[in-house]
Order: structure tokens, then sequence, then C-alpha cells
């Protein structure tokens, strides 16, 4: 799940091979998923692929999950206009519905959405066209294309399982770099229950989702565990993280209490 961009074939010096990941137990969870690299893919298949990331993160209660998480911040930004960067965005599917529950707050949202891969950011720009305040971006989230501080949140979800530990943090820190007042992570949680749940939602999908079927799997066998990502938020440097643990195999770092560079309301 997600799109990194790490390619197995052709490694960049941020990006390394998809073999597999070094965590804190070691190297583990081998694989590369479909979109990690920047080879073609059949349309029909990518866009199955989008719908169905949409919808597993629905069922999984992550939508419900991250309004509840970003409306006390934006609650705190009324009147004003607020920049959201959305790294490894995929199909970018919350922008709609984050600029709605920004506008109950009185916010104007403007949401960047970035992603590497150059069939998904093309297909992500098709899905919302029409959605005001929108930019599709191609882009490395490693190296973010954005000045530090042009942002008020950065938001990543369900992608740090393609990171290695150092690019893990790389990914954190340039997340830090960019945003003014906080950051949310969401991500799988390594799970052996999980992954059979998986494994069972899949063969009850059948053959017409067998891109999300490679994908899904392998995703809950290179996922972090709750531990381990708490580790990488203190390694990372982040001030006062809130890691929530949620059911069916996911978890949410929260927003910062605050950071040094947001000013003061008013």
């Amino acid at each position: 799940m997600g799109h990194a961009g790490c390619s197995e074939a052709a490694p960049t010096p941020t990006r390394g091979p998809c073999l597999a990941r070094m965590g804190g137990r070691g190297l583990q969870r081998p694989g590369c998923e479909s979109l990690d690299g920047g080879e073609w893919i059949e349309p029909a298949q990518l866009a199955q692929n989008l719908d169905d990331l949409a919808t597993i993160k629905h069922w999984l209660g992550y939508d419900t999950a991250l309004r509840r998480t970003l409306r006390p911040l934006l609650e705190t930004l009324s009147g004003r206009e607020a920049v959201l960067v959305d790294v490894a965005a995929g199909g970018a599917d919350p922008a709609a519905g984050l600029s709605l529950l920004a506008a109950e707050a009185g916010v104007s949202l403007r949401t960047v959405a970035i992603d590497l891969h150059p069939q998904v950011t093309a297909e992500a720009r098709s899905r919302t066209r029409g959605v005001e305040g929108v930019t599709i971006v191609r882009g490395d989230a490693l190296r973010l294309p954005l000045a530090t501080a042009s942002a008020d949140v950065a938001l990543c979800s369900f992608t740090l399982h393609h990171f290695t530990w150092g690019q893990a943090q790389a990914l954190l820190g340039e997340m830090r770099r960019v945003a003014r007042r906080g950051l949310i992570l969401a991500d799988l949680a390594h799970s052996r229950l999980g992954y059979w749940g998986a494994w069972l939602l899949f063969r009850l999908w059948g053959r017409r989702h067998r891109l999300s079927r490679h994908d899904g799997l392998l995703s809950m066998r290179r996922a972090y565990s709750f531990r381990e990502v708490r580790r990488l938020a203190a390694e990372a440097g982040l001030r006062q993280p809130v890691l929530h643990r949620y059911p069916f195999w996911f978890m949410l770092l929260a927003p910062e209490a605050a950071f040094d560079r947001a000013p003061p309301r008013g």
C-alpha cells in the first residue's frame, strides 16, 4: 500500500532497493510492491488498486481517525488559510473530505499532494479535478520539493512500511522540516493476525483485485510494529509525539503539541 517510489532495478542514493527493510530487529519482510517503482502499470489495474486502497482505509476507520485528529488543529486556524502537504499521496482521496472539514472550521485549506510515480500523479490529477485548492506535484517523499516551514501540516498515510529504518527517519525529518504546526503519520501495524485477515479479504475479493492482493499482503509483512514507530518518532526528534493504536491493525501518529515555528494566534 502507498506509493513510496523505490525501485529495485535502479535505486537512488535516497531510495534503496525494495528487497527488504531494516527495522529494529534486523533485516526482514522482503519484497517490492508493484507501485514502488516508476514502471508502467495497466491503467485499469492502477485505478482499481487506488480504489481498493481508499476502500481499505475507510474500512479500517482511517478516514474518521484523520478527521478527529486534524479537526482541533484546524480550529486553531479559524479565519485563515492553511496548507496541508499530503506526502506519497497516491490518488489523493482525502483531499475533498478534508476541504469540507476545513470549511466547517472556518479555514480555507490548500492541499499539496505529492507522489513520485508518474501514472499515480496523473490519476490523482484526474480524481481531484474540480476540487478547489488541490495541487498535485510529482516529487520524492525523502526530498520534498517544498521550502522549510512552508506548510501548516504534513500528512503521510500507509506508506511508512515502504522505507528502511534510515529512510523512515528521513521521511519524518522532511515532514518535520516543511510543517510549521505538526505532522500526521498513519500506517499499518505489523500483525500476524492482520496478515491472515488481509489474506482472507483478498481471497473473497477475487482475481480482479490481484494487484491490490499482491501489494496488500506484502504491506502487512513489511509493516513496522507499534514499538518500532515509537522508537522512530523518538530518534527523529519529534517532541511529545502521540501514537494511537486502532483496531484492525493500523496506527496513527498525531501532531506534536506545538512547533517552534508556529506563529501565535491573533
